[in-house]
């Protein structure tokens, strides 16, 4: 019998060792798959055992894994005897993998993983041979916790190549913050700034993360080339705020909010001079009718004009630029 500081791994969680060439879970399972019962008709237990039984060698482990997610499912904590036993934590794991239970017992008490988060670091084995890795941030955009259960680490370089190659990202622009996580495109966990946003990107997605203290809800005040400015129509105004705040304007996903930007008096003269200059044939028509319609475009659809603001400067509020699938 295998038994670490007194807690008896998944391998020998049974009392009596199978016979040799017996492994009750793998029978279980088998029996389970030819007896023809359609899947959908299958018990809870039984599903697991399909899923899980291979774990188990002896009847008794397998019915102790079946009651360690039964528990977790009816929102109640594993103990870190159980959390320890779901691991299959070996001696040399003892250290690392009780300060991994310490650390998700501190999400859970905060709120930020539930109880069946809590066991699927164990069932999986998340992070139990470096703790260290579950690191949590908030993204007050998307109101959710997103929590780390990726431990392999790479460096910065391969992290930025990631984050150009799967989102767009200009390489130039990237700072890492923290320690990447890699392994897969699904399975990955990289904190990063772009200018003047925080990112994380996980699992595959990426997400916009509110800066917290006292950047909370800050203001950003900055000043465009006027070259960059000129001849643009608000949409193309919106671009070139964007991507001055290190978005990805490529992305035919990104929307804008009117309400939260504002601009110098002289960038609306330039807005002006713009629609002006790509309708001639409207202007020189009816000018007053012409007017008439930018004047309601741009009440609509543009940025609010603050006089104070020197010009070429504009002024942005958290939440200015989005993606469609954030809202």
């Amino acid at each position: 019998m295998e038994e670490n500081n007194g807690i008896i791994s998944n391998s020998m969680d049974g009392k009596t060792p199978p016979a040799p060439g017996l492994h009750f879970g793998r029978k279980e399972a088998e029996r389970i798959r030819n007896s023809g019962t359609p899947y959908n008709s299958l018990s809870d237990l039984e599903i697991f055992t399909l899923d899980n039984g291979h774990r188990y060698p002896t009847e008794d482990a397998l019915e102790a894994g079946w009651a360690r997610i039964s528990k977790a499912r009816e929102k109640v904590l594993l103990t870190k005897e159980e959390f320890l036993a779901e691991a299959d934590a070996k001696a040399e794991e003892m250290e690392t993998a009780t300060e991994a239970y310490r650390v998700l017992l501190e999400l859970a008490s905060l709120g930020i993983l539930n109880e069946y988060d809590v066991y699927q670091y164990a069932h999986y084995r998340w992070c139990i041979q470096f703790p260290q890795a579950i690191v949590s941030y908030y993204s007050e955009i998307f109101d959710i916790w997103l929590v780390n259960n990726c431990d392999t680490e790479i460096s910065a370089e391969a992290a930025v190549m990631y984050i150009c190659r799967e989102f767009g990202f200009e390489a130039s622009h990237i700072k890492i913050v923290g320690t990447p996580y890699y392994f897969s495109t699904d399975s990955c966990f990289i904190r990063f700034d772009c200018r003047y946003i925080s990112w994380l990107a996980k699992d595959g997605e990426i997400f916009q993360l509110q800066k917290t203290g006292e950047e909370k809800h800050m203001e950003k005040t900055f000043a465009i080339e006027q070259e960059t400015l000129a001849g643009r129509d608000i949409p193309e105004l919106y671009d070139a705020i964007a991507a001055e705040l290190g978005y990805n304007i490529s992305n035919k996903a990104i929307r804008y909010d009117c309400r939260k930007v504002c601009i110098s008096e002289n960038i609306q003269n330039m807005l002006w001079e713009a629609y002006e200059m790509k309708n001639p044939q409207a202007f020189f028509i009816d000018k007053e009718r012409a007017s008439l319609e930018v004047t309601r475009l741009l009440q609509l659809c543009g940025p609010k004009v603050d006089h104070s603001l020197p010009d070429n400067t504009v002024r942005t509020q958290e939440g200015f630029a989005f993606f469609e699938s954030d809202k």
